[in-house]
C-alpha cells in the first residue's frame, strides 16, 4: 500500500520530501509500537509503520541512482543497495538476540533510531532531484 502511494506522489512532492516524510512517521510508528498494549493499538501501529517504512523505501530507491554520475550510475547504486541488503541480513539477527534476552522494546526503539537518522540525513545533506536533468544532478556540489 506505502509503495502505491508514494508511486503516485514521488514526482508531485520530490524524492527528499518523501524520504523525510516516511522515514519519520515510520520512526514515530515504531516508538508508539514500545507503548501499544491492545490489539487494535498494535495492529494499527504495525500498518502504519509499513505503510509510511514502504513510502521512504520507494523514495530512497528511486533517489539513490539519480545522485551518482552516469558513468558509474551502475555501480554506485548496486554498492549502496548492497550495504541496505547486508542490514537486511544483519538486523533479523540483531532483533532475534533482543526477543531472546527479553528486550522487545529495544527492537523497536533500534527501529525508531535508525528511520530517524534516515530522515534527518536525508533533510540535512540530500538535495531534491525530482524533475531535474539527470547528468546535471550527479554533478559534484562543492561544499557537501
Amino acid at each position: 500500500m506505502g509503495r502505491v502511494v508514494a508511486f503516485s506522489l514521488i514526482d508531485l512532492f520530490g524524492r527528499k520530501a518523501l524520504i523525510v516524510i516516511g522515514y519519520g512517521v515510520a520512526g514515530c510508528a515504531a516508538l508508539m509500537f514500545t507503548q501499544a498494549t491492545t490489539e487494535t493499538a498494535l495492529l494499527t501501529t504495525a500498518m502504519v509503520y509499513a505503510a509510511f517504512a514502504d513510502i521512504g523505501s520507494l523514495a530512497m530507491t528511486v533517489y539513490t541512482p539519480e545522485v551518482y554520475p552516469v558513468r558509474i550510475r551502475g555501480k554506485g547504486a548496486a554498492i549502496a543497495m548492497g550495504w541496505g541488503r547486508f542490514g537486511g541480513m544483519i538486523s533479523p539477527l540483531v532483533a532475534g538476540f533482543l526477543i531472546s534476552a527479553d528486550n522487545l522494546i529495544w527492537v523497536w526503539g533500534l527501529m525508531a533510531a535508525f528511520q530517524f537518522t534516515s530522515a534527518g540525513l536525508t533533510f540535512l545533506m540530500a538535495h531534491e532531484t525530482s524533475g531535474r536533468n539527470l547528468e546535471a544532478v550527479a554533478k559534484p556540489v562543492l561544499g557537501r
